[in-house]
């Protein structure tokens, strides 16, 4: 059974780094593993920073660190945007629009001309008062909000019906639902988001390249010519960058017959758009028309399949057709009885041999593993699994597994084949270890590092309870549920609409600036300390939060925040709500307030059975957002409801003279019972 600890608050006095973050003047790396920082990430998120390295859209903060747990600031953001949504750049611009922005700031003055590019975009209109605060975080809302906005979702989102999820601002609520749903960002492991925590360049590199993946599949990602030229090669040029595992020879036709992996080889370009293909001596290119090739099984460095229509055949130019050499024969010398020697003829050579190991497809659980491989001509893979640390094996310790947890052979199917790995121990870091032979000839040894993942550890969760947390003329009161927590740190603070403190500073009693909180503390909830009342006076005129962190053992909870709104000025026009129209997953009405641009909190009464109707303050933080239009005044509530459904309401409005937010009382809307 969860236990109550309440915080009684009375009468209180109130009295990422560097440019070099995102790879400016820092030499560019070609991979993770020129990052110490990145050695222990799991295999897929390793090919995520691998795509995103590849693309020229980060590299590190030094030469061998990534700056992988640095937070990120906004400048750091718009150069990675502007990149990775294709925007114009105009890289000659030395003036900003805003005001805190300018081109000989030694930290931030590269970000100017990617700023101006988001702004453009409608991405940002900066903070307010004409700046753009390039040096400030960026909270993980902020960057649900930021990605949406890049991809066009705007309007999507607002739409949206926002997230039950009390570590969430109100105003982020459907950003954070939509990015949830389009699997740009993810919840922590204690199941919530943690709105208002810094995101570190982690999660921007994850955020992008999930981003960035979704905003190329809106673009053209097709073959877009071939070309034969000089030494028996074909070319295919490519609209986008690929990746190097995809490329299937046999998947290739040309007049409709597929290329053969065992004669023929490629390689791709540097920068991944065109694949070089080697034809084999004596390959025959009809030339008396042009000729129809047809590719499949291509996909980009961000996992997106490339694919021509069928109605749209593939421009393709002979500068040079493939050249058959000729036949050699011998005849008798009529000037001597002495036989010639036929001239052998040159044997056809065997292509190379190369193995790519495809991470990005490949899946990590706690005790297995599965990777796609893609040899280039068919052949046998040999493979190992050794702990992390243990020196690179050979050719023949990988095929006999010596000192492997798990080792064997996959025959390829044409190119393609599978590892599977099982019998590995949670959460321990290995290192695939691969070959392919083929022809005779062996690929080089490629190597993989993974982690499995852990047993599953969830921190506690913090919740607030209705009853019990609430605010009167002089007095705030908390009641919230530990969830097993050992230990309850909390700050008081004035309510920060744009920021709110970190798990580290709640720990150490500071707000979301890094400055002394109002009040602080510690609860230890094995012994129902009672939190000290703290003296002083509360104004009316302020609005105040509380933030509040659990710890059980070594895990930390998010930091779960509730604000009591401003109490000298309460909005009295709104008083009742017109009989809604019902349907199963909506309902619509109009209230009685005349305002416009007001945001509509609600609960239901399937939601909150108290006898008594929840204060205002706890149906903005917890309840779920409505949708307002402005041009027919109506109210839209997405969710599953019934003719018998209730509502507890409280609408939200931004005050110019007063420069801050006010809020109604709780207006109740019960059907009546036919």
């Amino acid at each position: 059974m969860n236990k109550k600890f309440f915080i009684w608050f009375t009468a209180l006095t109130l009295g990422l780094t560097s440019a070099a973050s995102i790879g400016v003047g820092v030499s560019e790396a070609k991979t993770s593993a020129d990052f110490t920082d990145l050695k222990d990430l799991d295999a897929a998120t390793k090919a995520k920073f691998d795509a995103l390295i590849t693309a020229g859209v980060f590299n590190g903060v030094s030469e061998t660190s990534f700056g992988l747990k640095e937070e990120m600031n906004r400048a750091q953001f718009a150069k990675v945007a502007a990149l990775i949504f294709g925007l114009n750049v105009d890289s000659d611009l030395k003036t900003s629009s805003f005001s805190d922005v300018k081109s000989d700031d030694p930290a931030n003055g590269y970000a100017l001309p990617y700023i101006e590019a988001i702004k453009a975009a409608g991405i940002t209109d900066g903070v307010g008062m004409g700046n753009f605060d390039p040096t400030g975080n960026v909270t993980k809302e902020q960057l649900a909000a930021f990605l949406l906005k890049g991809l066009g979702r705007d309007a999507l989102a607002q739409s949206t019906p926002g997230v039950s999820d009390s570590t969430v601002s109100d105003w982020a609520k459907g950003y954070v639902q939509l990015a949830l749903e389009l699997k740009l960002l993810q919840n922590s492991s204690n199941g919530t988001f943690g709105g208002r925590t810094d995101a570190s360049r982690e999660l921007l590199v994850t955020g992008s390249f999930e981003s960035a993946k979704t905003f190329e599949a809106t673009q053209p990602l097709e073959v877009s010519g071939a070309d034969f030229t000089t030494g028996n090669k074909l070319e295919l040029k490519l609209t986008v960058g690929i990746d190097a595992s995809s490329v299937d020879l046999s998947k290739i036709k040309i007049n409709g017959v597929p290329l053969d992996p065992k004669l023929d080889s490629y390689e791709l370009s540097e920068d991944k758009k065109t694949i070089i293909i080697k034809l084999h001596q004596g390959f025959k290119l009809d030339t008396s028309k042009t000729p129809i090739i047809v590719v499949n099984g291509l996909k980009t460095l961000f996992g997106n399949e490339v694919k021509n229509e069928e109605s749209k055949s593939i421009p393709v130019k002979v500068t040079e057709p493939p050249v058959t050499p000729p036949v050699v024969t011998s005849t008798p010398s009529p000037s001597t009885s002495t036989p010639l020697t036929p001239t052998p003829s040159t044997p056809t050579p065997e292509p190379d041999v190369t193995l790519t190991i495809d991470v990005v497809n490949g899946s990590i659980t706690q005790t297995a593993a599965s990777y796609p491989v893609t040899g280039s001509v068919t052949g046998t893979v040999y493979y190992s699994v050794l702990p992390s640390g243990l020196a690179t094996p050979s050719l023949d310790n990988i095929k006999l597994g010596v000192n492997a947890v798990v080792y064997g052979s996959v025959e390829l199917d044409g190119t393609k084949g599978n590892l599977e790995l099982s019998g590995l121990a949670a959460g321990t870091s290995y290192v695939l270890y691969a070959y392919e032979l083929a022809n005779n000839k062996t690929s080089k040894i490629t190597s993989v590092p993974f982690q499995t993942l852990a047993e599953q550890q969830i921190g506690p969760t913090i919740t607030f309870n209705a009853l019990g947390t609430s605010r009167s003329s002089d007095m705030i009161e908390v009641s919230v549920n530990p969830d097993g927590s050992d230990t309850l740190y909390y700050v008081f603070t004035e309510h920060n609409p744009s920021a709110s403190p970190s798990v580290a500073q709640v720990k150490s009693g500071q707000d979301a600036t890094g400055g002394p909180a109002l009040q602080y503390g510690t609860v230890n909830t094995a012994l129902e300390e009672p939190i000290n009342n703290i003296s002083g006076n509360l104004l009316s005129s302020k609005s105040y939060s509380i933030y509040i962190v659990g710890s059980k053992g070594t895990l930390d909870s998010q930091v779960a925040g509730f604000t009591f709104y401003r109490t000298d000025s309460i909005i009295d026009a709104f008083t009742s709500i017109d009989s809604p129209i019902v349907n199963p997953d909506l309902i619509t009405f109009i209230t009685n307030y005349s305002g416009s641009n007001y945001q509509f909190y609600y609960l239901t009464t399937d939601q909150f059975e108290g006898i008594n109707p929840p204060t205002a303050d706890y149906v903005i933080h917890q309840g779920d957002f409505g949708t307002y239009d402005s041009d027919n005044g109506m109210v839209s509530l997405y969710g599953s409801f019934t003719s018998s459904t209730g509502l507890y309401a409280v609408i939200v409005v931004y005050d110019p003279t007063l420069d801050d937010y006010i809020r109604s009382n709780v207006v109740t809307y019960i059907p009546v019972a036919e």
